[in-house]
């Protein structure tokens, strides 16, 4: 394209008189070379708080390696709407994903579906009781913010684990951090939902606070512990069990199981399958296109 272009250039520049014209025309051959090449880049790098049109959403995508179908029918009014400006409103006009925003795709009243997806997780640690907390002192005055000594190293659910809870009558901790998907999560606990050891729904890739922000007790000599579990959390959202149709472990294929998935929560339960130190996992799935900031 650009020795076609310049060759125009020249040959057109040849046939005028004044030395002053080359330059004119190779200036203004640049700039219409870069009016087309740089000009759909910027489109795509300032999505983030602009208005998508329909090709540069699909363009986006398709680059960050999804395979997607785009919604044609049976569009709910609610959900994702086509408007006559080529752009995709989410329920009112101005919503036109905006930056901060969740935006969903959507065809014939499901999500998306994104085939092929694969979650690679190396070197997974075994269970761990106290791998981000550990022996906490629970008699400090609250609010308790606990000490924060490694984060997971996969996504995965958290354990909180009293050691001993003597003086202890009442509680509410709460936990706070980001999931593998990239979302903040907070999951708030207490002795009148949850046991004294219980589990997070949520699997966390990072944890940023665990806090008791309430006691019944002196919590004298009492301690706590938040370690690690065997269930891992996916990076894409799944909407049916059979969405998980492959895994291995250490390259040996296992036994998928339906119960072991968690579609709410996006997550498999290694339980089963088995999870010590060092194995390595991998994932393969059918996931959704859920947000794009």
């Amino acid at each position: 394209m650009l020795k076609t272009v310049f060759s125009k250039l020249l040959e057109f520049s040849k046939k005028q008189r004044g030395a002053i014209i080359i330059p004119v025309l190779l200036i203004a051959g640049f700039t219409a070379v870069t009016v087309v090449i740089l000009v759909p880049a910027i489109q795509i790098a300032t999505m983030d708080d602009a208005n998508w049109t329909t090709n540069g959403a699909i363009l986006f995508l398709e680059r960050s390696g999804y395979t997607m179908e785009i919604p044609a029918t049976d569009l709910d009014t609610d959900d994702l709407l086509p408007n006559t400006d080529s752009t995709w409103d989410v329920g009112a006009s101005t919503n036109e994903f905006i930056a901060l925003e969740t935006d969903k795709y959507w065809q014939s009243a499901s999500e998306v579906s994104v085939t092929g997806l694969q979650d690679v997780f190396y070197n997974v640690l075994a269970i761990t009781a106290d791998n981000i907390v550990n022996n906490e002192d629970l008699s400090a005055g609250v609010p308790i913010t606990f000490t924060i000594i490694a984060q997971p190293d996969v996504s995965r659910t958290l354990s909180m684990d009293f050691d001993s809870h003597a003086q202890i009558t009442a509680y509410t901790i709460v936990i706070t951090g980001v999931d593998s998907q990239g979302n903040a999560i907070v999951e708030t606990f207490t002795e009148a939902v949850d046991p004294w050891n219980f589990e997070t729904d949520a699997a966390f890739a990072t944890v940023t606070s665990v806090i008791m922000t309430a006691r019944t007790g002196t919590g004298a000599a009492d301690t706590g512990d938040v370690g690690i579990t065997d269930v891992l959390g996916l990076s894409n959202l799944i909407t049916a069990t059979g969405d998980v149709w492959k895994i291995t472990k250490n390259a040996v294929d296992q036994t998928i199981a339906g119960a072991q998935v968690n579609i709410i929560t996006g997550t498999y339960d290694m339980a089963v399958i088995g999870l010590l130190v060092t194995d390595d996992f991998t994932i393969w799935y059918d996931g959704n296109i859920s947000t794009i900031d």
